[in-house]
């Protein structure tokens, strides 16, 4: 238990190196390779390239979907789909679907603020916070170690080794 608090520590020390920006790019663009084009924008160690805005409609809502590629070191890590949902029964409430790359040192998280469709203009807010998973991680070892606690010691004593010799029964006894 006090090793899954203190791993939750470790995750939540992570929130102070926390990093978030918000970014708007005309256009959407076909990335090169490496994520670099006339729609791609740099952030921390990442880039990330607007690669198109799709509006899609059910009996339900509308939802205005952009596709953003995710590179790290010129590799492509991740496809992402930001999203805003519009319900028609709704007060005309928008609802925000955030994109989340989870990495084991951080997650970024990809939230599609504003749009225009006429023109394909597209408002992104980036957060990459550090050291998320160890908080998952430390609730999962905390959770393990109070089943540990919880086994009623009289199982615990029925399960342990006894000797079986006079001498190592008069121990047991002393």
């Amino acid at each position: 238990v006090h090793l899954g608090v203190a791993i939750i520590f470790i995750g939540f020390a992570g929130k102070a190196y926390e990093q978030m920006a918000d970014r708007t790019i005309q256009k959407p663009g076909v990335a090169a390779a490496n994520g670099t084009g006339p729609a791609s924008f740099s952030f921390d160690d990442y880039t990330f390239s607007y690669e198109r805005l799709i509006h899609t409609s059910d009996d339900h809502k509308d939802a205005f979907t952009a596709q953003v590629g995710i590179y790290r070191d010129g590799q492509r890590i991740a496809t992402v789909y930001p999203a805003k949902w519009d319900y028609h029964k709704a007060d005309s409430q928008m609802i925000t679907n955030v994109a989340i790359k989870v990495r084991f040192t951080e997650d970024v998280y990809l939230v599609l603020t504003g749009y225009n469709l006429d023109t394909q203009l597209a408002n992104f807010r980036i957060d990459v916070n550090p050291l998320i998973l160890w908080v998952w991680v430390g609730f999962l070892v905390l959770g393990f170690g109070t089943l540990v606690c919880l086994i009623p010691q009289g199982l615990v004593d029925r399960l342990q080794w006894r000797p079986k010799t006079r001498l190592g029964r008069a121990a047991d006894v002393g």
